[in-house]
């Protein structure tokens, strides 16, 4: 066993479900990878996997995982600060309700 999310069961009781990714460097022995993927789905109405298994060079995973935290972090800290203008923007003015519900709006 190389890695391992949450522990998955027959029984629901015993499984408890973990949404981790894992960004594995693994060097094979053989020419030959074999992927066993044990799942359960007790706790989620979608089930399964929600993104592809991606088997590659790992700089280049690596790459594409930090540019998407990135964009993430990028895209909240963006929606943070315009919450900020506008919520401020209706403080000084109280009469633009607009800019209140539209900070809520960011907010959320």
């Amino acid at each position: 066993m190389v890695a391992f999310n949450g522990n998955p069961s027959t029984i629901e009781s015993e499984s408890s479900p973990v949404q981790n990714p894992i960004l594995l460097k693994y060097t094979p022995i053989s020419d030959t990878l074999e992927i066993v993927v044990n799942v359960s789905n007790y706790h989620h109405n979608k089930g399964g996997f929600w993104l592809p298994i991606k088997v590659g060079p790992f700089s280049k995973i690596q790459t594409g995982y930090s540019l998407n935290y990135v964009t993430g972090m990028a895209t909240s800290s963006m929606l943070f600060f315009s919450f900020c203008f506008f919520f401020l923007l209706y403080l000084f003015k109280k009469k633009y309700l607009k800019a209140l519900y539209f900070s809520i709006i960011l907010l959320t």
